[in-house]
């Protein structure tokens, strides 16, 4: 028996230290010395639930979008069929939502970019206002759309033969955005067409010829990205071709996404992206670059997934050595007989139902509630 088994008060004070920027903002050791996240000891969850299990904090994930809604403007702000061209924070789905999760995030007045017509419907029952979704998948089904027309939510068009389609499918005024690359050489690829480019002009005159209504330019930059010089160099790119379709085409485009891929820490020591002082520097660039081409500033929207829930979410596995090894990235803690990663509160929809999911839960105040249930042997049996 050890002295912190005799004195369990001690055995927390000498328990691992949890770097705030990495742990879930409740995580805590309690008084035996078992790790707590949202007031919630772990070692209960796993009584309940069972490991893996992923555990999600809602006091994180509110503070984050709260946060974003204040460095950038809520995403919410459209009021309705005006969202369209407005700035501001969004939400990007494809990191993990539920209607549980959505409503979190919409409560902060945050907008949600999702990529299919279940994600669309999942936000529209979270609350979020239809005129502050957007559809922005590379692969939209017809049904994608059709959902996406129906409600009143924006669509992302990445070429000229999506933008025809869509046009040929929409209700008059849809509200479209034109997905965007940097030019320079070397710079993220795929989906998208690349600022000032004949190809973009095509797309672009697609749209103009239309009914739709061009509302903004949308582009992504990758991912883990901590230092604002990438989002600076895309926001003058971004500019100076609106410049370029106002001159030849007429057409004052109102607003840019710079989209996500804000980095997170994983580890102790590592940097984040400082929010409040990106914020004031996009909002700089903006004006300053806008001057120069004698345009209106364009809003300034931002898209995170990651950024939003990631620190939020911890795994518990059992520490027994048959368990896989977690991902080297992470910072892993034990508690006990358990073994404890953070950092895991993005994406956790990936794992593939063949081997059966983890159950995700929601803590906050001490109580738990089942987000997505755990697939059981008997569901994988109907598969």
């Amino acid at each position: 028996m050890t002295l912190a088994d005799i004195l369990p008060t001690l055995g927390s004070s000498l328990s691992q230290r949890l770097d705030a920027e990495v742990w879930p903002v409740t995580t805590r050791w309690g008084i035996h010395g078992g790790l707590e996240v949202g007031g919630m000891s772990l070692s209960r969850l796993v009584a309940d639930h069972g490991t893996p299990v992923r555990v999600l904090d809602e006091t994180d994930v509110r503070a984050r979008a709260i946060g974003y809604a204040a460095a950038f403007g809520p995403g919410g702000a459209s009021g309705g069929a005006s969202g369209g061209a407005s700035g501001g924070a969004f939400y990007s789905a494809k990191a993990g939502l539920t209607v549980t999760i959505g409503r979190w995030i919409a409560q902060a007045g945050l907008g949600c970019y999702v990529t299919s017509a279940a994600q669309l419907r999942t936000a529209l029952l979270a609350g979020f206002n239809p005129g502050d979704l957007v559809l922005c998948s590379a692969g939209k089904s017809i049904a994608d759309l059709d959902a996406a027309f129906a409600c009143g939510a924006s669509v992302v068009v990445g070429s000229a033969a999506e933008a025809a389609t869509v046009a040929g499918r929409a209700p008059h005024g849809q509200r479209v955005l034109l997905r965007v690359l940097p030019a320079a050489p070397g710079r993220p690829h795929g989906y998208g067409l690349r600022l000032g480019t004949s190809t973009a002009f095509s797309a672009l005159d697609v749209v103009l010829s239309s009914t739709l209504t061009l509302t903004g330019l949308d582009c992504s930059l990758g991912h883990q990205i901590a230092r604002f010089g990438a989002y600076e160099r895309c926001l003058r790119e971004a500019i100076a071709f609106m410049a370029v379709i106002r001159a030849r085409r007429g057409f004052r485009v109102p607003m840019i996404n710079l989209g996500g891929g804000h980095a997170v820490p994983y580890r102790d020591g590592e940097d984040g992206l400082a929010l409040g002082a990106f914020a004031s520097r996009l909002r700089a660039v903006a004006q300053v670059t806008a001057e120069r081409y004698d345009l209106t500033p364009p809003a300034v929207r931002v898209s995170p997934g990651r950024a939003l829930i990631a620190r939020a979410g911890v795994t518990v596995l059992d520490s027994r050595p048959e368990v896989p090894c977690c991902p080297v990235e992470h910072t892993v803690v034990e508690s006990g007989n358990l073994v404890v990663v953070a950092g895991t509160g993005a994406y956790h929809h990936e794992d593939t139902p063949y081997v059966g999911r983890p159950a995700l839960v929601g803590v906050n105040g001490g109580r738990a509630r089942t987000l997505v249930r755990r697939v059981t042997v008997t569901d994988l049996m109907h598969i």
